[in-house]
């Protein structure tokens, strides 16, 4: 047979250089190009919750801000946890002859355990408007619980925006197991950049999208997540995670701190605002430490004697012999001097010996070897002063305040609740400090206008802050909650039974347990004492409210309502047209012309009626105004007028009684 003949392949064409090129861009773009597509979709879609720091809200004719509770996902993630969140609004544009503060960090910043109308930046804003009443003050509340720095300076860098004249920043307990602290069940890596990426790419939804569908197969595989663990935010962010001072993890964790700082200070002063820093406060005579041993065990016989030794110190401390358990527990000391526990007995010696100074030396170190580090230690309060001492920074020291203000100048009980949440009197000295920096530094005015102003005294300030009684109990009961479980107690207590028969209770329980915000507990506290006909109390809970939200008009008319019920319409009015320079609502004018009418002026009436009908939303609210406006010219002897309202009165309800009797007098059909 013939070979047969093999036809040579045909030579593919060849690509031209320039096709080739956008062979190769689009190649590269499609990936970029089809996540944008995703990215755009999912912006559509709505997909994820809005993590805008602020939302916008209008109100009358004017443009506020309030903080979103939202932006708590930006931080939370691993952790189901709901901080509340600000509920100071504020003006856009900012109005002139304005001074505006924003404050900033953790749970004492937000007010814990009595809510923003205890923190220190109520009691400041309180303070300064005082002493300044023709200056319109704004100390806006921005404080996180369970935050550290990475969410100061997250939210920091949004604030100019909004013409701050001042931040104030107090921070530091929470930078090991705040969320996204290195050794919190938050963090994202102790790198600190990998911690900035994730806050830059947090706002991307497809980033979102991805990490929620991981999380979602992790959660598959893991029977214990951390979302199920029960107990507190402590418990949940921190348990598990002991850290000596000096170890790597603390070194780590302090050097992301002082670039923390470092950030905050160059942005502040860039934007050329000021900027409060502040050192941390700690319980330090009345809370031992929350680890006293060592992570490391002692050998065999050191060990043995190191406990022989510690064990008598503490039977001679018990029997009331402090010089002989203070001998035992130096000796015990010389073992292991960086034991926390053998450091806060020494502390204990010395104060029940009357030697102060010795015994805050102790305590200190008790509280800086302590391994659960819920209380910053002296390496962080330095690294505070360091940066407040920047140009465009000012260094507050508000340990230092605390002592000269504590019995003993030992910091304890009297002005800390628990490990480092103050007191009403600790926020409120926190408010006062926070305030004479301002003074020193010539903000608002020169020190000669502070002189000049600055007449109100502590007393009058300390008597008329903003907290009521479901504050106070609520902030009892929070405090027992903490501190029921881990790491107060080897194992959960049982907590007090309140009696909820009472209806008060009810509300304190719920508002506590976060079932209620606080504007929701103020409320129905207020309704409460109406209905037993406490309306001294009632006023007080609707003020506290006035107080802390004043761009909300409904408790100004439930304000009036109480003196309208108590037969003082003159209080009503006054009360009813302040509510009317914030918001002009039909309700306000309905309630002045219906009390005008009682009173027997009916000219004085018309007017605010007319205005309740051009503000009323609604069908039936027209009807009822335009009766009374029909009543008003009834009694003005304007038969026309009266009869021509009263039709849109009978429009839609003709068998309303009230109308027919007053047609009935007109004489009409």
């Amino acid at each position: 047979m013939k070979d047969r003949q093999r036809t040579p392949p045909a030579e593919r064409p060849r690509l031209s250089e320039r096709r080739r090129r956008v062979f190769t861009v689009v190649t590269l773009l499609s990936p970029i190009l089809l996540l944008l597509l995703v990215e755009g979709v999912l912006r559509i879609v709505g997909y994820g919750p809005d993590l805008s720091l602020f939302r916008t809200e209008v109100i009358g004719t004017r443009v506020y801000h309030v903080m979103n509770p939202e932006v708590k996902n930006r931080y939370f993630s691993s952790v189901q946890f709901s901080p509340n969140t600000s509920l100071d609004y504020f003006q856009d544009p900012k109005p002139a002859n304005t001074c505006r503060i924003f404050c900033l960090g953790g749970s004492t910043t937000a007010g814990f355990p009595y809510g923003y109308a205890g923190s220190f930046a109520a009691y400041l804003r309180d303070r300064l408007r005082r002493t300044f009443p023709d200056r319109s003050i704004e100390v806006i509340n921005l404080g996180m619980t369970a935050t550290n720095s990475y969410a100061v300076n997250d939210i920091a860098r949004e604030l100019f925006t909004y013409q701050p004249d001042l931040i104030i920043v107090y921070d530091g307990h929470n930078e090991f197991y705040g969320a996204l602290g290195s050794a919190s069940h938050e963090a994202h890596g102790s790198a600190r950049w990998m911690t900035l990426t994730y806050l830059d790419l947090i706002h991307v939804r497809t980033f979102f999208m991805l990490k929620n569908v991981y999380a979602g197969i992790l959660g598959l595989f893991s029977r214990h997540g951390v979302e199920s663990a029960g107990g507190t935010m402590m418990e949940r962010l921190a348990r598990g995670n002991e850290i000596p001072l000096g170890s790597d993890t603390y070194a780590t964790c302090l050097q992301n701190f002082r670039a923390n700082l470092r950030d905050l200070v160059a942005i502040c002063s860039e934007h050329g605002v000021p900027l409060i820093l502040t050192s941390q406060v700690s319980n330090l005579r009345d809370m031992a430490p929350f680890v006293p041993q060592r992570q490391n065990p002692l050998s065999g016989q050191a060990q043995l004697e190191f406990d022989l030794i510690f064990n008598r110190g503490l039977q001679s401390l018990l029997g009331g012999h402090a010089d002989a358990a203070l001998m035992a527990f130096r000796q015990a000391s010389l073992i292991d001097s960086i034991r926390a526990g053998v450091q806060y007995q020494l502390g204990i010696c010395l104060d029940r010996l009357g030697l102060h100074a010795a015994a805050g030396q102790r305590y200190v170190l008790a509280r800086d070897f302590d391994m659960l580090r819920f209380r910053a230690s002296s390496d962080f309060n330095d690294a505070i002063r360091e940066a407040g001492e920047k140009p465009g920074a000012r260094f507050v020291d508000m340990e230092s305040a605390f002592q000269n203000a504590a019995p003993d100048s030992l910091i304890g009980s009297s002005l800390i609740l628990d490990h480092l949440h103050p007191t009403q009197n600790g926020y409120f000295l926190m408010a006062r400090e926070y305030a004479r920096a301002m003074r020193a530094e010539g903000m608002i005015a020169d020190d000669a206008g502070w002189a000049g102003a600055d007449s109100i005294s502590e007393d009058s300030l300390w008597h008329n802050r903003g907290l009521t009684e479901i504050d106070e109990v609520a902030a009892v009961r929070r405090i027992e909650i903490l501190t029921s479980g881990w790491p107060f107690q080897p194992a959960d207590l049982p907590l007090s039974r309140l009696d909820t028969d009472d209806p008060l209770m009810k509300i304190i329980d719920r508002l506590a347990g976060g079932e209620l915000n606080w504007e929701q507990a103020h409320a129905a506290a207020g309704e409460y004492y109406e209905t037993r006909g406490n309306f001294e109390k009632a006023r007080a809970e609707y003020r506290a409210l006035i107080r802390m939200i004043p761009e909300n008009v409904s408790a100004y008319h439930l304000l009036a309502g109480t003196f309208r019920a108590t037969k003082q319409q003159a209080r009503a009015a006054e009360i009813l047209r302040q509510s009317l320079t914030v918001e002009p609502t039909w309700y306000a004018y309905r309630m002045l012309g219906s009390m005008a009418l009682e009173e027997g002026r009916p000219d004085a009436a018309l007017p605010d009626l007319m205005k309740a009908l051009e503000y009323s939303p609604g069908q039936r609210e027209q009807e009822d105004i335009a009766l009374l406006i029909s009543l008003a010219y009834f009694r003005l002897g304007n038969r026309q007028q009266s009869l021509l309202h009263l039709r849109e009165a009978l429009r839609t309800t003709p068998d309303n009684p009230r109308a027919q009797e007053l047609l009935r007098q007109l004489g009409g059909r």
